[in-house]
């Protein structure tokens, strides 16, 4: 019998390709493990959500865990894939009843990307949000209520979200400046968002313009919306400098003193106050 095909990842990647080889081979095993809860949802939607557009985050599901189930895929929620051994044709899983070893014919990596912290400093503070899958984005939108609500009802997804974020920050006051690192899509539309809610928002942006994939024109238009803030680093010979932090990747350049020392006061208040990020992909 051939060894299963097992897919570490269950959103859109790893799903579509476990249903395509469950549709063309039937009789195969497939075995799809996910770390989290969530699985088969559209990340694009998530500041959609914390807009207001999209009302729970139920609604971004593509699938169920249950039609996952009947379309013949083993799912396994709350399971982290820890190591590979190419050789042995395994996976090292770790789940509720411990650490086990899962044989494989054909492996399947679709993590996807993953919100990027450093360098900057504060990233843990209380207030301070990445932007990537829904449990973050139930946190952001959970931040932005007022106390008096029940957010927990409010946003939504109750067998799945993460309840224990949701509640503590929907015991904070709402921000009411926000500064967000990353002026690519999740960025910009995490801009919109939070303009939509009447916040004081600032956008900072390491390269020449906003959302890169596309061209200057582009840009030139999507600067144009009113209600952000926009900040460029400073620039030498057209391109982006930190001389202190100089060929290290930064999106926050933090302003100085005379003496050249980090000015963290101003950014730090924004941060207390709620960032978030967007998310990147690893290249090296």
């Amino acid at each position: 019998m051939t060894d299963p095909f097992v897919v570490v990842g269950g959103d859109a990647a790893g799903l579509s390709a476990a249903s395509k080889c469950k549709r063309e081979d039937p009789d195969r095993e497939v075995v799809v493990f996910e770390r989290g809860q969530w699985v088969s949802y559209a990340h694009c939607g998530t500041p959609y959500f914390v807009k207001g557009e999209v009302e729970r985050l139920g609604d971004l599901l593509s699938l169920s865990p249950e039609e996952i189930t009947e379309r013949g895929i083993d799912l396994r929620r709350g399971h982290e894939v820890l190591a590979v051994d190419t050789e042995a044709g395994t996976v090292t899983v770790a789940g509720p009843g411990g650490h086990f070893e899962q044989p494989y014919g054909d492996l399947l990596i679709a993590t996807g990307a993953h919100a990027l912290t450093d360098p900057i400093e504060g990233h843990d503070l209380d207030g301070v949000h990445t932007m990537h899958g829904l449990d973050s984005a139930a946190a952001v939108r959970a931040h932005l209520f007022d106390p008096s609500v029940d957010a927990r009802a409010a946003v939504g997804g109750e067998a799945y979200v993460d309840t224990e974020a949701v509640e503590r920050y929907g015991r904070m006051a709402p921000p009411e400046t926000v500064a967000i690192v990353g002026g690519g899509y999740v960025g910009v539309e995490m801009a919109e968002a939070f303009t939509a809610h009447g916040l004081d928002v600032h956008l900072f942006q390491r390269g020449d313009h906003l959302v890169p994939p596309f061209g200057e024109a582009v840009a030139d238009r999507v600067a144009e919306t009113p209600g952000e803030r926009r900040h460029a680093p400073p620039r030498d010979r057209g391109r982006p400098t930190d001389r202190r932090r100089r060929g290290r990747p930064s999106s926050l350049w933090r302003r100085r003193d005379s003496r050249g020392r980090p000015r963290a006061g101003r950014y730090r208040h924004q941060a207390e106050h709620g960032l978030a990020g967007g998310h990147a992909r690893r290249t090296r």
